[in-house]
């Protein structure tokens, strides 16, 4: 559909709603059938942060892929390049889940009302949304440098994307193996909190080398951000039956808050002036990034009393 979209309402039916709708339906229960087949917390989080690694991967290939193709054959059959390989990607992934599925014994509830009174969890549920600045990053930071290092070439702010992606699976193998140690929320928290602070440092960021360093570091962190969720998700369902339930319920306030805060810093960034005031841009990640990192202390104290461990 992309392929042959030559109008703009056509590229927002395709990208907005239909690779929205396509990433929704996938992605959770995806997440939720690797979760119920692992019991174990520390093996559960090595998975999910091996499993997360494939997005870094794909973000790695799939915008180099496009740039090779697109002058080579042009958009259309680069888009629909893209779209061949991501189709062999789902078959596969499709005959391993089909593999290992099980019937529940009962029909379960489509929506879990238990988690809206289960306070620890929606505390985790408000501290990712508070979380809005994840994006902004990942779409302001090629214009931002372009704007702070007018020499830069173009063909390396466009690589940094490629290169954020990349740091990006390395935290996300680490997240694994962090959350295994000192537990999944733990490492949430800490993720956010030195996010919020590599966020602040990107408002000094005036060099090609630092602006490198820097991708490579808030890559990272990012990974840890996206790889957790299905570990530290189970520790807040009563039973293992509402995984599914409960994690839409959390992926729904996270895409909430990604859904407004690319706007907010898109807003910020035309009232401040693209040259002169762009720093607020990057207050405004990093504050909000703060404000996710202190929610989230009362669901760590909650599970540490409930452990009995404080």
């Amino acid at each position: 559909m992309l392929s042959i979209a030559t109008q703009y309402y056509q590229l927002f039916l395709c990208q907005a709603i239909c690779v929205g709708i396509r990433a929704g339906i996938v992605f959770t229960p995806s997440v939720a059938a690797a979760v119920a087949c692992l019991p174990d917390p520390a093996t559960r989080a090595k998975a999910m942060g091996l499993m997360a690694c494939g997005s870094s991967i794909g973000g790695i290939i799939y915008p180099l892929m496009f740039r090779s193709l697109l002058h080579r054959v042009g958009f259309p059959w680069a888009i629909r390049s893209i779209g061949f390989v991501a189709l062999a990607l789902y078959i596969i992934s499709y005959l391993a889940l089909y593999k290992n599925k099980q019937k529940p014994p009962a029909v379960r509830r489509f929506f879990d009302k238990t988690a809206l009174t289960d306070a620890p969890f929606m505390a985790l549920c408000i501290s990712l949304f508070s979380s809005i600045a994840y994006y902004i990053p990942l779409l302001y930071l090629p214009l931002l440098t372009k704007i702070k290092i007018p020499s830069i070439s173009s063909d390396l702010v466009f690589d940094l994307i490629a290169i954020l992606n990349g740091a990006s699976a390395i935290g996300r193998l680490l997240a694994g193996l962090a959350a295994a140690v000192i537990g999944p929320t733990e490492t949430i928290a800490l993720s956010l909190l030195f996010g919020s602070i590599i966020l602040f440092c990107w408002i000094a960021v005036d060099s090609v080398a630092g602006t490198i360093a820097w991708a490579v570091f808030w890559g990272m962190i990012s990974g840890v951000l996206v790889a957790l969720p299905g570990a530290f998700i189970p520790l807040f369902c009563p039973s293992l039956g509402v995984i599914g339930t409960r994690s839409g319920i959390y992926w729904i306030w996270i895409g909430l808050g990604m859904l407004v805060g690319s706007p907010i810093g898109g807003a910020i960034y035309q009232e401040r002036g693209p040259r002169e005031d762009s720093w607020y841009l990057q207050v405004f990640a990093g504050v909000s990034m703060m404000v996710a990192a202190v929610l989230t202390v009362y669901p760590i104290v909650h599970l540490r009393r409930k452990a009995g461990r404080g």
